[in-house]
């Protein structure tokens, strides 16, 4: 808001050869008073700090040009001139001679010349002409509302039907014969006093402390929108581009609706604006810029509403006014400011009717969204469930066919119950069919037979056997074979799977360049038969990858080879050492052991029995774990023992002390403890563990069963024997920790590392399996639980 222009002026800035008195010509004096002046002048200058720094880089010789600039902008005349000047006018009290006083030439030049002091002079000028001695802007403010009142009571004579048409007349007459509407105003032209104070209040405005003044004091917004009807046409724009300003400031707007709403009561308007939007519909296609700037000050009124209820409220006020109507008809032949100001007012109007349909929409929407979630989670559930059960199935399957293959390779074993349960069912369901199948072949039997005998000639001496048709459908059929037993398969080769099992040595291979190593974990060759390496073979992978391209990028540099060196750090414990104390617990100890004996309602001799005795009924799993908790530490111990030594009584310690001694006589005290907890819990850990585990057979029978996850296998085993076949040679197979350190070895220039590599071959060479990972299923099910490789259940299913 600071004007750079306005510096103060003093009588310090003087030079040896004199002051400058506005020549050119005056010699520049020596740097450190040309500085010194500059500082002099930059701190009247109301400039933000950074604008401030800027200025004070500038060059000598431009600095000693701004202070003579200043210098010829030196104020002739004191605020208090001015303002005096305008005192004659504001004490008339003939409202006629008033008027014609402020019109008068010589009081408007006087006007003129102030706000040329306001808009150019320095900050402390206008403070001078702000301060509670002057009061200028308080003067200013008089003067307009002696202005308007004159307007007012010139026309408050006439007939009140029409005073508003009257009004309306003038004010486009004011608009016609201003000199704005001239593409060129002639320099012999009058200004409006009206308009002028307006330009005073701007130049006011202009600066911070100006600003401030406008926005503290009560009237000063009040006669900017009083202005608007009252002014030139200049006058208009001026005001809607002030007021404009003032909305953007916090309570800005607030302000310029009370002294809207103060026009409208006074003015007895219908609507707030009705004049303002009546004369920008009358003004259609005449005066661009005034039509511009109209709309433009609309749209910062309506728009800068905090409240949105308000915003819509004054949205449908211009609504009523016909502002919209007006906008779609002159939309086509507006100039490109007003055509701006129009697609600005369409792109932020609030259309509720088409928000209330949006928000109905919206609703039917969530309804419509929440039953899609629920029948989402219901199919999700049943998903789940079906996958359970499919998991559970592939679990049971997998035990079965496990249990088999051992029974087929030990001959001499009894056959499990589950199989013996089903060949026994399969027995009798077969020889229930079989009776039923003879069962009804025998009724046809006898029905065929009766046919037959009334078909036999009445000569009895026609033998039987004479009647080969009839002999033939008598014939029963043979029955059927009973099903033979269960016959175990044929028992493997000799030397397969076994450990008599050899294999062929890998071949070793001759590389260009020395490769460096991958320090994978090997399989021995012995333990191949059980796992995916055994259907793999990485001799074929030589035949279809070039790894020429591979040597190139993984070769060791020349320099000698690097290796990563472990920094092992020890740090020395020391033993805490605790004070003696008498008894065998310490304070705290003591306090804690009560605290938890409080938690069951059992004697120190009960509680050492259930624990004896293992006896869950008696001491529950919850009891359980509290007891683990207490168990006497190796100090409590070995005072428990110097206790017994000494053959004091027990009797004489104190509870918590003698409950820790009753503890310390359970024989294995830990280990019955832990088998307790083990008991307590066990059902519901076999609940978990059998959901679990199956998930993870389930997931081991789809890797088994990988046909592309084999063959990505193969690839990383024939890398790696590339890698390492000329040193420590080829392998059959590899643990699958190995896959964690593909992305930790690089390539030469460190821009690629293994892993990229091997997907690189996978991606160019072998595509049909880069979606290997299809195959992989129920693998997030296993991977989720993992509860079997937890450390506590894996102590717990060791006792089992």
């Amino acid at each position: 808001m600071g004007n750079t222009q306005g510096l103060e002026n003093s009588g310090k800035f003087t030079s040896s050869s004199g002051t400058l008195n506005g020549k050119d010509d005056v010699q520049m004096p020596l740097k450190n008073e040309v500085e010194e002046r500059f500082a002099q002048l930059v701190s009247t200058m109301n400039l933000p700090d950074d604008k401030k720094k800027v200025v004070m880089n500038s060059s000598i010789e431009k600095k000693w040009q701004m202070i003579k600039d200043m210098e010829k902008r030196r104020p002739q005349l004191p605020p208090k001139e001015y303002l005096t000047k305008l005192k004659p006018v504001l004490e008339e009290e003939n409202l006629k001679k008033a008027k014609k006083r402020s019109t008068d030439a010589a009081f408007v030049q006087n006007l003129q010349a102030l706000e040329i002091s306001l808009r150019t002079n320095h900050i402390s000028w206008v403070k001078d002409f702000l301060n509670e001695q002057n009061q200028g802007l308080k003067t200013l403010i008089q003067f307009l509302q002696l202005r308007f009142r004159i307007e007012t009571e010139l026309n408050s004579r006439k007939e009140e039907k029409g005073r508003n048409a009257k009004l309306q007349t003038q004010y486009r007459q004011r608009l016609t014969s201003d000199s704005f509407l001239l593409a060129k105003p002639p320099a012999s032209s009058q200004e409006s006093d009206i308009h002028i104070t307006v330009l005073c209040l701007k130049a006011l405005m202009n600066n911070s402390h100006g600003f401030t003044a406008v926005m503290v004091d009560k009237n000063a917004i009040s006669c900017l929108v009083n202005s608007m009807f009252y002014g030139t046409l200049r006058t208009v724009i001026t005001v809607m581009e002030l007021l404009a300003a003032v909305c953007l400031v916090k309570g800005g707007h607030v302000k310029i609706m009370e002294s809207v709403d103060e026009f409208k009561t006074e003015h007895r308007e219908s609507r707030r604006f009705e004049r303002l939007v009546t004369f920008f519909k009358e003004t259609k296609g005449t005066y661009p810029e005034f039509q511009a700037a109209c709309m433009a000050f609309i749209n910062v009124i309506v728009h800068s509403a905090e409240n949105l209820n308000f915003r819509v409220h004054l949205q449908h006020e211009f609504t009523m006014l016909g502002l919209d109507d007006h906008l779609e008809e002159i939309e086509d032949t507006s100039p490109a400011a007003l055509l701006a100001q129009i697609q600005a007012y369409k792109d932020n109007y609030f259309n509720v009717q088409l928000l209330l349909e949006e928000s109905a929409i919206k609703s039917e929407a969530v309804v419509n969204l929440e039953q899609v979630k629920a029948e989402m989670e219901e199919v999700q559930d049943k998903y789940h469930r079906s996958e359970y059960q499919s998991i559970k199935r592939i679990a049971e399957l997998e035990k079965k066919l496990a249990e088999l293959q051992k029974y087929v390779r030990n001959e001499g074993e009894k056959p499990p119950e589950w199989l013996s349960l089903e060949t026994e069912e399969e027995t009798k369901s077969s020889s229930a069919t079989n009776e039923t199948s003879n069962s009804d072949k025998s009724t046809t039997g006898d029905a065929i037979q009766k046919e037959a005998d009334n078909k036999i000639p009445s000569d009895s001496n026609t033998p039987l056997e004479d009647s080969p048709q009839v002999y033939d459908t008598l014939a029963p059929a043979p029955p059927p074979p009973a099903p033979p037993p269960f016959a175990p398969s044929a028992p493997p080769l000799p030397g397969l799977g076994g450990m008599g099992f050899t294999r062929p040595v890998k071949r070793k291979i001759d590389t260009k360049y020395k490769l460096p190593q991958l320090n994978w974990l090997a399989l021995p060759p012995t333990k191949i038969s059980q796992t995916i390496f055994n259907e793999i073979d990485d001799e074929n992978i030589y035949n279809s990858v070039n790894f020429s391209e591979f040597e190139e990028s993984f070769k060791l540099k020349s320099q000698a080879e690097s290796h990563l060196k472990g920094n092992a750090s020890s740090a020395a414990s020391a033993e805490i050492k605790r004070k003696n104390v008498e008894g065998v617990l310490e304070p705290n100890r003591a306090q804690n052991v009560a605290i938890a004996r409080r938690k069951f309602d059992f004697d120190s001799e009960a509680v050492a029995s259930a624990i004896s005795n293992m006896d869950l009924d008696l001491l529950p799993l919850e009891s359980v774990e509290i007891v683990s908790h207490l168990t006497p530490n190796e100090n409590e111990v070995k005072k428990i023992r110097r206790f017994l030594d000494d053959k004091k009584d027990p009797e004489k310690l104190p509870e918590e002390d003698k409950f820790i001694f009753e503890l310390y006589m359970v024989d294995r005290l830990g280990p019955k403890l832990q088998v307790m907890e083990f008991m307590g819990n066990f059902y519901d850990d076999v609940q978990i563990l059998s959901q679990q585990i199956d998930a993870v057979i389930a997931a081991s029978n789809s890797v088994l069963s990988a046909t592309k996850l084999k063959k990505v296998i193969e690839i990383i085993l024939a890398v790696g024997n590339y890698m390492n076949s000329s040193k420590r040679g080829g392998v059959f197979g590899f643990r699958l920790q190995t896959l964690d350190i593909l992305n930790e070895m690089k390539s030469t220039d460190g821009k690629m590392t293994l892993l990229h590599y091997i997907a690189t071959i996978i991606k160019t060479d072998f595509p049909d399996v880069t979606d290997f990972t299809d195959e992989l299923i129920y693998l997030d099910k296993a991977s989720s639980g993992m509860v079997v490789c937890n450390g506590n259940n894996r102590k717990r299913l060791r006792y089992t």
